[in-house]
């Protein structure tokens, strides 16, 4: 029998590298000991440090599947430690599952149950969910803090130019006035304010005076105008369109700020006048492809003579054979009538949401063991911080001594502070949210026909792999997500729908 050829990927972020278990060697090692146990000859290994999966802009993740892409004829499998070392988006884990599965390349992870059966696809997929799940919790926890911090009168981010981020000895965060950048700020807003200057002369003006952006460039004809137009120097924060007063000092005054405000209005009214909103009318606009030419649907509004309009989707291919033009109420009716063919069985959804708790709970059983590990650490930190203060009073070290010290332990403490503060906590409702989740699969043509036009554009994109294909006059077989793959796969079967306990997944080690 022919030895197998894989090639193993291995990947810590920076929050990952605090935590026991999660160092590369560790996950080499793994992949390393599964390739020996299952006689795979490995030819090829790839890593990623402290960089995240949120996105797969990886030098490491990238070389390695130029590598298994081109050399496709050699290679059997590529090896992860864990679905989430390759990574914790569930798009991108089905666009790279498909792409190494239509290369012949299986994806094997030593700790997790996945493969090409129907179950197996399932397991992979639900790990990516869990893997996003975790990501989008944690970004809605962060969100949550910079939202309380902005809401204090802080500025979590970086600084303006003009302001720099500041952290006292005690370790509070804040932002204060850049004393060599601030006064050229000043010159910037009391110049153009006395509407003799355009910005353009302001520019060329303080590039002679030396200021220059946080990248050392000079300073362009867009940042001046960011400049000018932003509230910051006023003490007062914008984030998703919301104002909120700020504690930093402001480097103009009011009058000074609004009265420039004034002359760019004036200098921009023909621009502003020329703005035109996007037409939200045609979901299904550059995502449904012609079945004829495999060229994306435009759409407009057809006027007839009595000045009454019409909206249409259309075949912009002069060249094309299919029908030139679709009723926009046609077009979506039809893709209303798919998405309900494409709705997965109810019974495979059962079965799905029985696998997806086990998978939690053992999930949860780690995340508890890791908490409180990191909770007896943080105890013993604070034991030690104590302990530095009796030494401190009974004289056996010095006060030079004693501050390095307690700032290395405060330190210490609020790393593992924060990287508790980022695992989930166990009040989270998984069963409620699951099935939130599965009223959804069941009920999504409902939610597809009664969403906006920017929840329309994100739903297409997470039902279609790729593009769906409009045949005049039914869609043709389309690329999904690997969800209502499943569907079809289910149908195959059904002899695998017995009691809950004789179908839950298997995991090594």
């Amino acid at each position: 029998m022919k030895q197998q050829r894989g090639v193993i990927y291995y990947r810590v972020s920076t929050v990952e590298q605090a935590e026991r278990g999660f160092s590369l060697e560790n996950q080499r090692e793994a992949c390393l000991r599964y390739a020996q146990s299952k006689d795979i000859d490995i030819v090829a290994q790839y890593h990623d440090d402290g960089l995240s999966a949120k996105t797969t802009n990886r030098k490491g993740l990238q070389e390695m599947l130029q590598y298994c892409f081109t050399k496709s004829n050699k290679i059997d499998c590529l090896i992860v430690n864990k679905i989430d070392r390759l990574s914790r988006d569930v798009n991108d884990y089905t666009s790279i599952f498909t792409q190494l599965k239509g290369k012949g390349i299986n994806l094997i992870s030593t700790t997790e149950a996945i493969d090409n059966t129907p179950f197996g696809k399932c397991v992979g997929n639900i790990m990516a969910t869990f893997a996003q799940l975790d990501n989008d919790m944690r970004s809605e926890r962060v969100t949550a803090g910079m939202k309380k911090c902005i809401e204090s009168g802080r500025w979590p981010f970086k600084a303006r130019i003009g302001y720099l981020n500041h952290t006292d000895a005690d370790g509070n965060k804040s932002i204060i006035v850049d004393l060599k950048k601030a006064p050229i700020i000043r010159f910037i807003f009391n110049e153009f304010s006395k509407g003799v200057h355009t910005e353009e002369e302001i520019r060329n003006k303080i590039n002679d005076k030396g200021l220059r952006s946080s990248t050392g460039k000079k300073i362009s004809a867009q940042l001046i105008h960011k400049i000018l137009r932003d509230k910051f120097y006023i003490s007062i924060m914008t984030t998703g369109g919301i104002e909120y007063p700020a504690s930093h000092e402001p480097l103009v005054s009011n009058d000074v700020f609004y009265q420039c405000q004034k002359f760019i209005r004036k200098y921009n009214k023909s621009t502003n006048m020329s703005l035109q909103k996007k037409n939200e009318a045609f979901p299904l606009r550059n995502f449904v492809l012609c079945g004829e030419c495999s060229r994306p649907l435009t759409a407009s509004f057809s006027t007839s003579h009595t000045g009454k309009k019409f909206p249409y989707y259309r075949c912009y291919n002069k060249q094309c054979t299919a029908p030139k033009s679709l009723p926009k109420d046609k077009l979506e009716n039809e893709f209303f009538d798919f998405l309900k063919e494409i709705t997965p069985d109810k019974r495979y959804l059962k079965v799905i949401q029985h696998m997806a708790l086990e998978v939690w709970e053992k999930k949860y059983k780690e995340l508890n063991f890791t908490n409180e590990k990191i909770g007896k650490e943080i105890e013993i930190l604070k034991e030690k911080k104590r302990k530095m203060f009796d030494l401190l009073g009974k004289g056996i070290i010095d006060d030079d001594d004693f501050k390095e010290e307690l700032d290395r332990i405060k330190s210490s403490i609020q790393d593992k502070e924060e990287l508790l503060n980022q695992t989930p906590r166990e009040d989270f409702d998984l069963k409620k949210a699951i099935d939130t989740c599965f009223d959804f699969f069941l009920h999504m043509p409902e939610y597809w026909k009664k969403a906006d036009y920017t929840q329309k554009i994100k739903l297409q994109g997470s039902i279609f792999s790729k593009k769906p294909s409009y045949h005049y006059p039914r869609f043709g077989t389309p690329n999904f997500s690997l969800i209502f793959v499943q569907k079809k796969d289910f149908a195959h079967a059904k002899s695998l729908l017995v009691a809950p306990r004789g179908i839950e997944p298997l995991f090594s080690g």
